[in-house]
C-alpha cells in the first residue's frame, strides 16, 4: 500500500485498466447457476449436465417403475451433444429402452434462447421373445413423454431432429421442443412408413430459488392424425446451487378413436450442472 500511494504519479494509468475491465465484467449479467428442468422435453443446450428420474406409472393393472438417465454437454461456442437410456420393470420384468444420442447447437439473442438437435435412436431397446418386454417399453416410453414413442420401438433405428426455443420474461419462462421422428431401419420401417411429430410447450414461474412449471405434449403419428397421444404435466422444482431436484405428476390420455390406458405418472429427478 505504501508503495503504491509512492508511486501513483506512475500507476494511475496502469490501474485504471483493470477497473475498467472490472467494471465491464460487472456489466455481464451472472451465469445461472443451475437451469430450468422440463421434464418431458428432450436436451435443451442450456449447459453441461447430467440428469436422472424414477417414475412410478400407476394405473388400473400393474404399477410400471422407470429409471431415465440422460446427460448433454454444451462448448462455450453452443456446440454440443446429448444422450439418453431409460430402463423399465413391472414384477418380474425388465425392459431396457434405446439409447438416443446426437448433436445439438444452441444460439441466445436478447431474451431467447435457440436450440437445433439432431439425433438416432439406436436399435437397443428390448423386445424378448414372448413381446412382454417390447410391449412394456412402448408403454413406459409413450406414456411417460410422448416424444420418445420410438425409443420403445425394438429393434429400429430411427433419425430424430428438432427445434427447441426457450423464452425468458421476468419471472415467466415459456419453451417449446417441435420435431419430427422417422424409423429408417428394423422392424419398425414395417410398421411405420410415415415420420412422427411431436409438438411439447411448457411455461410457469422461475426465480433464483425454484420453478412451478406446466406442460403439454403431443405426439402424432402423419400417417393417421386422427388419434394422437397427449400428456399434462405439472412440475416443482428447487434451485439449489449447481443441482435442480424436481417432482412432477403427469397424466397421459389420447384424442380421437383410441381408447387408451388410464395412467398417472408420479416422478423425481435430479438434474446437475457440469
Amino acid at each position: 500500500m505504501v508503495l503504491r500511494h509512492a508511486l501513483t504519479f506512475i500507476s494511475l494509468p496502469l490501474l485504471a485498466i483493470p477497473a475498467v475491465a472490472a467494471a465491464q465484467e460487472a456489466a455481464v449479467p451472472p451465469v445461472e447457476s443451475t437451469s430450468v428442468v422440463f421434464p418431458s422435453m428432450g436436451a435443451d443446450g442450456s449447459a453441461s449436465q447430467l440428469g436422472a428420474q424414477l417414475m412410478l406409472m400407476s394405473g388400473d393393472g400393474d404399477s410400471i417403475k422407470r429409471i431415465d438417465v440422460d446427460g448433454q454437454f454444451v462448448s462455450p461456442s453452443g456446440m454440443g451433444g446429448y444422450a439418453s437410456i431409460g430402463v423399465s420393470t413391472v414384477e418380474d420384468s425388465t425392459a431396457f429402452g434405446a439409447i438416443e444420442a446426437g448433436g445439438l447447437y444452441r444460439r441466445t439473442s436478447g431474451i431467447s434462447d435457440f436450440t437445433v438437435r439432431a439425433g438416432i435412436i439406436l436399435p437397443t431397446a428390448s423386445g424378448g421373445d414372448d413381446g412382454i418386454e417390447g410391449f412394456l417399453n412402448i408403454i413406459s416410453a409413450a406414456y411417460s413423454r410422448p416424444s420418445d414413442y420410438l425409443r420403445g420401438v425394438p429393434e429400429t433405428t430411427s433419425l430424430r431432429v428438432a427445434f427447441a426455443p426457450t423464452m425468458r420474461s421476468g419471472n415467466f419462462i415459456g419453451r417449446a421442443d417441435l420435431g419430427l421422428d422417422l424409423p429408417i431401419a428394423g422392424d419398425g420401417t414395417e410398421l411405420f412408413e410415415s415420420p412422427f411429430l411431436h409438438v411439447d410447450l411448457g411455461g410457469g414461474f422461475s426465480n433464483h430459488q425454484g420453478a412451478v412449471l406446466v406442460e403439454l405434449s403431443t405426439m402424432a403419428y402423419l400417417e393417421e392424425t386422427d388419434e394422437l397421444l397427449h400428456l399434462i404435466a405439472l412440475t416443482g422444482e428447487l434451485h439449489a446451487g449447481r443441482t435442480t431436484p424436481y417432482v412432477t405428476i403427469s397424466r397421459p390420455f389420447e384424442s380421437g378413436d383410441g381408447d387408451g390406458f388410464d395412467i398417472t405418472n408420479i416422478a423425481v429427478g435430479v438434474r446437475g450442472r457440469l
